[in-house]
């Protein structure tokens, strides 16, 4: 299992793709949901509310 993480330096991927040309947007796991009408989440303990989905276009 050791061999599935990466324990090196990373780039933040929002602004590494913006760095090289692409138009990066980015929404919640709350946004998201709030966005399709669906209920929040209850019990977020991890946290899961706060992660972002991005999607990008290369110009």
């Amino acid at each position: 299992m050791t061999k599935l993480r990466y324990f090196g330096e990373r780039n933040e991927a929002a602004p590494y793709l913006a760095g090289l040309g692409w138009t990066v947007e980015g929404s919640t796991v709350r946004e998201l949901l709030a966005a399709n009408g669906l209920p929040p989440l209850g019990d977020d303990d991890l946290r899961m509310g706060d992660l972002r989905y991005l999607s990008g276009i290369l110009a």
